[in-house]
């Protein structure tokens, strides 16, 4: 490869992959692309910049198009492949044609038949390093780690559509609300998704094996969560795992 454009989210994997990238190719020859939407937190934003930065890669943020999707918006049960696939087309346009297109996909993500983006994925001509090297995720937290990357543990955020039921209109206030008490609770030292219905209903997913310190700390969670206005606040007791629809 001669130059790359990394779609560089800020989250562990397409971090490790912009690293990657620079240490082997030189920061001359790689260009980070990022997606500003509502669908992100923006905790994302900000480190990703920091990062961008530090390697001296240039950053380049574009809108996501999503927004502008119907089927998106509505929360539609293929939403992440139509998103996937607006963002995979306008990444391909905008990068100059002699740059390759990289991504920070892994092993995991590749096995997750949740995980519709996929589809698009092969669709284009995307080279996902992590995937081929058929890295699982707690691999790349090592390298992360090893790489000196401050976010290396920290848990995934996830798109925030996935907070609200399929097939729901995507509020952009709702989301950011979302956002911001599932942020504050994570600042508290929890490990939490948040997710929400109609009506100000929050239900707080904690890993299975978390439970009984959780509703040690009812109290705690409240407070925290006191100023965001929600209406009812509940505890689901089978807990987190990946790819899990809502509700």
């Amino acid at each position: 490869m001669g130059s790359v454009a990394v779609s560089f989210s800020g989250g562990v994997d397409s971090s490790v992959v912009l690293v990657a990238m620079v240490s082997l190719l030189g920061k001359s020859s790689v260009t980070a692309y990022t997606f500003h939407s509502v669908l992100h937190v923006k905790d994302e934003i900000v480190r990703g910049s920091d990062l961008c930065s530090e390697l001296g890669v240039e950053r380049i943020i574009l809108e996501g198009p999503e927004q502008g999707d119907p089927l998106v918006m509505e929360n539609h049960h293929d939403r992440c492949e139509i998103c996937k696939r607006l963002r995979l087309k306008l990444l391909r346009s905008v990068c100059p044609s002699s740059h390759r297109l990289v991504d920070g996909t892994n092993w995991d993500d590749v096995q997750d038949p949740t995980r519709l983006g996929n589809r698009a994925i092969s669709e284009f001509d995307i080279f996902s390093p992590l995937a081929e090297a058929r890295l699982t995720k707690n691999s790349v937290r090592e390298m992360a780690r090893d790489m000196g990357i401050p976010w290396w543990n920290e848990p995934a955020t996830a798109c925030l559509a996935t907070r609200f039921p399929k097939n729901e209109a995507l509020d952009p206030f709702e989301m950011s609300r979302v956002a911001e008490a599932e942020g504050a609770l994570k600042e508290a030292g929890f490990n939490v998704r948040l997710r929400a219905l109609k009506g100000g209903v929050v239900c707080l997913e904690f890993p299975p094996d978390e439970s009984d310190v959780i509703l040690i700390q009812r109290r705690a969670l409240l407070q925290i969560l006191s100023p965001y206005g929600f209406h009812r606040t509940m505890v689901d007791l089978e807990g987190y795992r990946t790819g899990r629809v809502w509700p």
